[in-house]
This record gives C-alpha cells, sequence and structure tokens, in this order.
C-alpha cells in the first residue's frame, strides 16, 4: 500500500502547522487536508503541486458543503479567499488559500481521482 503523500503526489510542507486530514480509501479515493503555512512559502508549495498560473481570487474550486467532510473543512468562512484545480496523472487537486495574519495563511486542499 503506498502512503498517503505518495497517492497525493506531494509531501505536505515541513513547516505546515495544524494539519488536519481526513482520508478515504475505497473505489475512488478522496483526501481532504486543512494547514496553516507562511505566505512566503505558499509560492513553492504550489509549484510543488504543479500549479504555474496564479489562484484566482473567490474562486471556489469545491463545493460549499461536502456530505462527508469534517468539522474543520470550513474553507469558505472568510470573505478572502483563493482558489484554483490541476488535473493531472489521474488526479484532481483543488485548493483554497485563506489569509489568516499578514505572514500567515490557511490552506484547504481536495485531492481526488479522476
Amino acid at each position: 500500500m503506498e502512503t498517503l503523500a505518495a497517492w497525493m503526489r506531494f509531501e505536505v510542507p515541513t513547516n505546515a502547522s495544524d494539519l488536519q486530514v481526513d482520508y478515504i480509501q475505497g473505489i475512488d479515493n478522496r483526501a481532504l487536508l486543512r494547514f496553516d503555512l507562511p505566505l512566503s512559502q505558499l509560492p513553492e508549495f504550489l509549484g510543488q503541486l504543479g500549479f504555474d498560473k496564479p489562484l484566482r481570487e473567490k474562486y471556489p474550486p469545491f463545493p460549499k458543503t461536502l456530505a462527508t467532510a469534517p468539522a474543520w473543512w470550513t474553507p469558505y468562512t472568510t470573505p478572502a479567499f483563493a482558489g484554483g484545480e490541476l488535473m493531472a496523472n489521474g488526479l484532481n487537486h483543488e485548493i483554497v488559500v485563506t489569509p489568516l495574519t499578514v505572514e500567515q495563511c490557511r490552506v484547504y486542499l481536495r485531492v481526488y481521482e479522476l
């Protein structure tokens, strides 16, 4: 069995904090992640995922509510957020980034098989 990081095709940054993960294995694997990250590290992380264009302001890549989401999955609770999605190699990576402070952001990421 491959690790979650191998399946998602990325590593959570080592300087991420308050990591929350919800992983469902089955016919269609799906992972939800939430973590806090210094804003200075966001471009590097987005590049690791394969995002080569800026995230779009107020772009919601995933539904406002998910039927099987845990209580910590609250990506749209702040008026300021940016989002994007990337489909590659049989996976879809959807991301929303919300500001926490002038130096920190919160990352919400949904990864699932196409």
